[in-house]
């Protein structure tokens, strides 16, 4: 059988136990990647079905939540004084954090704390208010993470998981 051009990720916990896929036929299996140690991270695999013997591309990624990707416009806010600071463009979004560009201009550095602020493209268009935390910074690419982290936004939450299902 050839090889399918889509391909899957799979998100692989603590102990390298995932879920997998097939993107033929749709039925999962349980697997365990320990035996492949900690590089399998990021790694990309050729993965066959035993039902259907489709032949797919799988990624393994380690990320506690699953990301999904997005283009939505927002803003970048002064933490407590709420001053506008910069448009963004919102590129992914998982429970616990999100990444974003913005503008060559904006010294956003690791540590910092702003708040954002945007609509999801649900069915409601829930307006998102975030606390957020830099944690990465690669040119006009920003990765931060919500804060307080133990806060869960149930509208997230429901909009990155409709995301993951097949449609």
């Amino acid at each position: 059988m050839a090889l399918l051009r889509e391909s899957t990720r799979v998100y692989l916990d603590a102990n390298r136990e995932g879920t997998i896929t097939c993107l033929a036929c749709g039925v999962k299996r349980s697997i365990n990647m320990d035996q492949h140690g900690d590089g399998i991270g990021g790694k990309t695999l050729n993965a066959q079905c035993r039902a259907c013997a489709a032949i797919f591309r799988a990624t393994f990624d380690f990320r506690r939540h699953c990301r999904v990707h997005v283009h939505l416009p927002g803003r970048l806010l002064q933490l407590r004084t709420r001053a506008y600071v910069e448009p963004i463009m919102v590129t992914s979004l998982s429970v616990t954090g999100l990444g974003f560009i913005t503008l060559p201009t904006v010294p956003v550095s690791v540590g910092d704390k702003y708040e954002v602020v945007f609509v999801l493209d649900d069915a409601d268009e829930s307006i998102l208010f975030e606390e957020i935390v830099i944690a990465r910074v690669r040119g006009t690419r920003v990765g931060a993470a919500f804060s307080p982290s133990q806060y869960a936004n149930h509208d997230l939450i429901f909009f990155v998981m409709s995301e993951m299902s097949p449609s």
